[in-house]
């Protein structure tokens, strides 16, 4: 079983990492009550399972009731309350209370101080990573990757944080930026439109239409788009014109390079003269 109660805040690290660990807890039976003011720390407690149905916590005057599993914040200096419960299953990461301006300036707000979680692949790999690592807490730079793992858990978490200002997607949405997606990743090659519209259930007329809702670019211009910035890329290297066209399915040479100079305002050819000449210069 993974029990323990780790300090880790004055142990040394090989990079200056901003957001260092100062205590790491893993409890497959955690127990204990509180009463009173916390110390100057921040304590985001993933609480994964318990035979209570709930878990019951004051905070500042404030009372939270919580199903498992779900993240709960303790507060720097806050006044806390918990009643007895049953053993939990819980994993926690503590850091200096002097870091909470610097945990909202990196988006991770202390606030809202609770919300359900779904344990997903991607936490419990971090979580079994880093007690893998902290059986050897004194090799040579592990300090430093289990900072970064937690940071990296903490992410996953707030990934899950319930977003009030954003809208609920609907279904149809959903698979217009599924589709979005795929052409952002396959641009360069040929795509069949009229499979990919049935393989995410959408005629074509549907698909315009709330494809058009969501961006201001048609499909085709944004495929374009996406191919035109990768061919600048390509022009700072050595590589004939003529391939880096049929590189992105372009197989009229005239019709790349009128693209190109209508995205660009210059053509392929004076786009990389441009480029050859700032090499030159610096």
């Amino acid at each position: 079983m993974n029990n323990y109660h780790m300090p880790v805040h004055d142990l040394p690290r090989r990079l200056r990492f901003p957001l260092p660990l100062h205590i790491v807890v893993s409890h497959e039976n955690a127990l204990g009550t509180w009463r009173g003011k916390r110390p100057d720390t921040i304590e985001f407690a993933l609480r994964i399972s318990s035979t209570d149905k709930e878990a019951v916590d004051f905070q500042d005057g404030i009372k939270y009731v919580n199903s498992f599993p779900h993240l709960f914040i303790k507060k720097p200096g806050s006044d806390f309350q918990n009643s007895t419960f049953a053993p939990r299953n819980a994993f926690v990461l503590i850091y200096s209370g002097k870091y909470a301006d610097t945990f909202r300036e990196y988006g991770i707000p202390l606030d809202p101080q609770c919300w359900n979680i779904v344990m997903n692949k991607e936490i419990l790999e971090l979580r079994n990573k880093i007690d893998e690592l902290s059986e050897e807490i004194y090799s040579p730079g592990i300090i430093d990757r289990i900072d970064s793992l937690g940071w990296r858990l903490l992410h996953e978490l707030y990934l899950q944080r319930p977003d009030d200002s954003a809208e609920k997607q609907s279904i149809k949405e959903e698979k217009i930026l599924k589709i979005a997606s795929y052409f952002r990743r396959h641009y360069r090659e040929k795509l069949d439109h009229d499979e990919i519209l049935r393989v995410n259930g959408l005629s074509r007329r549907s698909f315009f239409r709330e494809w058009g809702k969501r961006f201001s670019k048609s499909p085709a211009q944004y495929i374009l788009e996406l191919k035109m910035q990768e061919a600048a890329r390509l022009l700072a290297y050595d590589i004939p014109i003529s391939e880096i066209a049929m590189s992105l399915n372009i197989q009229d040479f005239s019709s790349f390079a009128g693209h190109f100079k209508k995205h660009f305002g210059v053509s392929p050819r004076e786009f990389r003269k441009e480029l050859t000449q700032g090499k030159e210069t610096r």
